[in-house]
């Protein structure tokens, strides 16, 4: 049990840190400070019989040697018999822990282990997501690239087509202009 001098300093230290009444515990109306008093000494007195409680679980685990000053059967015949004795109080000692599990001890164990996974896989998720954006972008510059690639190469296509029918066109004039330049042969 706590004293109430001490309550009055865990309430006040509690409307500060909660920011209740603007953190002022002197400037509440006595009979609010007397509710809160009580309120935090059931408070107080359940967090002592949770202590309590879990220093008696930690001594009631089962261990061989427990189970040998209870049952009254001697560690030494345990040991001598330990094919027989002692692997019967360690498999029971384990199904216990394991499928009984009186005190959600694995199944904390196992929320942990699992909210570690999902934890791993959470990022792993996250890290994949952001290089699927990264390829997302690559590949759409890469498209783009290719379009100005396309366009520039139409664009030459184009031009080579162009220059092809100049090119055609001064190739005739050539002939023509060497036509008019012959002179036939014997003739003045």
């Amino acid at each position: 049990m706590v004293d109430e001098l001490d309550i009055d300093t865990i309430v006040a230290s509690f409307v500060v840190k909660y920011a209740i009444n603007s953190g002022n515990y002197e400037g509440l109306r006595p009979q609010i400070r007397k509710q809160l008093a009580d309120l935090e000494e059931f408070i107080q007195n359940n967090i002592n019989e949770q202590k309590e409680i879990s220093t008696r679980i930690k001594e009631l685990k089962l261990s061989v040697l427990k189970v040998s000053d209870g049952s009254g059967v001697a560690r030494s015949t345990i040991n001598v018999n330990s094919d027989t004795l002692k692997v019967y109080i360690e498999q029971r000692i384990n199904e216990i822990q394991v499928s009984d599990d009186i005190l959600s001890i694995n199944k904390t164990k196992n929320q942990n282990e699992e909210n570690g996974f999902l934890k791993d896989y959470l990022n792993k998720t996250q890290d994949h997501l952001v290089m699927n954006e990264i390829y997302e972008l690559k590949i759409e510059e890469l498209e783009n690239e290719i379009r100005n690639m396309n366009r520039t190469q139409e664009g030459m296509v184009l031009e080579i087509s162009r220059l092809q029918r100049e090119n055609d066109s001064l190739q005739h004039e050539l002939r023509k202009n060497r036509m008019k330049n012959v002179v036939p042969i014997g003739k003045s």
